[in-house]
């Protein structure tokens, strides 16, 4: 309807086209009209101009008697008869001024209706075009290729804006297959050693007879939920024939690359002074005590991890009751 609207606003901007062509034409007609009565009225003053000449003349030759005097009489007619003429032609240009006035402001008026016409053509095409945007939401497309997983209405049910109470859901869920991201939960212990590139091999029930799926940890959360102290780690694998389904699950193992430590010893081989500095007692060759400050790391609750304070292969006093002073002699027992 609008399209038909806007079809019979462009058919009456071409009218007043038209007409204002048609006044144009007026206003030079009559420009012409009025500059031949102009001229006319020149013409009719040089007649008048003559005809005082001539009057003035035989009045002069009637005076001394050279002429009758209806002689007189006649010039001053014709005197008067050029007068009246160029009081016509003066009305005549008066008229001529008064029509080209006339047609000007018709010229004005059609220039007027004619712009009007136009801001409704446009009007209708601001309307058209949104309409046409609204139109544009009836047809629904994904920005990427996938599976719709999930729909939410059905055919001929009403589609209501998404900001309406209860109207949250989308229409639809589209899922992309052919590139999956798996979500993997990793304990607090594994969590800081974890870094990206790290091979992550995965195994699913269903695929129980086939060869485990390797890929890389492309990224992580970097923060642990607090309800289950565990930091999400992801990986995206390629999935071209779309055998891995969103929502499935399986087992997974994060190869972490760790640092070889200095030293492991039992954990009931490190004491604590009252700062809570721990140290070890170390034997020397010439089994003497000596007192070393050792830097812990791991601590698996059986072993810990010594970084710093004492060399591979130095020899350390394990579970003891009695403390131990720096130069004290002991003798170390073999078994």
């Amino acid at each position: 309807m609008i399209e038909a609207r806007i079809k019979r606003l462009q058919a009456e901007e071409q009218r007043f086209v038209a007409g204002i062509q048609l006044a144009q034409a007026n206003v030079a007609s009559f420009a012409a009209k009025q500059s031949q009565r102009t001229s006319e009225l020149g013409q009719a003053d040089a007649s008048v101009a003559a005809s005082e000449a001539t009057l003035n003349r035989t009045s002069d030759l009637v005076q001394r008697q050279s002429l009758q005097y209806r002689m007189l009489d006649e010039a001053r007619m014709q005197r008067d008869a050029e007068l009246a003429s160029k009081a016509a032609m003066a009305s005549a240009v008066d008229s001529a001024t008064a029509e080209v006035s006339v047609a000007k402001a018709q010229l004005t008026a059609a220039e007027t209706e004619l712009a009007a016409a136009q801001a409704e053509t446009e009007i209708s095409r601001r309307q058209l075009e949104e309409l046409d945007v609204l139109l544009g939401y009836a047809l629904l497309k994904a920005p990427f290729s996938g599976v719709v997983t999930q729909r939410n209405l059905d055919p001929g049910d009403l589609v209501r804006e998404a900001n309406e109470v209860g109207m949250g859901r989308p229409l639809f869920v589209i899922s992309q297959m052919d590139k999956v991201r798996v979500s993997i939960p990793v304990p607090e212990s594994d969590a800081p050693r974890i870094n990206r590139g790290d091979e992550v091999t995965l195994t699913f029930p269903s695929f129980a007879s086939e060869k485990p799926i390797v890929g890389v940890v492309s990224r992580f959360s970097s923060s642990l939920d607090p309800s289950t102290r565990t930091m999400t780690v992801e990986a995206d694998l390629a999935n071209p024939d779309g055998k891995l389904i969103p929502g499935m699950f399986g087992q997974a193992s994060i190869k972490i690359a760790t640092q070889v430590a200095a030293n492991v010893l039992p954990s009931r081989a490190v004491r604590f002074s009252e700062t809570g500095q721990a140290f070890v007692y170390v034997v020397s060759p010439d089994e003497t005590i000596s007192i070393a400050n050792v830097t812990m790391g791991t601590d698996s609750g059986d072993s810990i991890e010594i970084v710093a304070g004492v060399q591979p292969g130095e020899l350390v006093v394990d579970a003891h009751l009695k403390r131990f002073t720096a130069g004290q002699k002991v003798t170390v027992l073999t078994n």
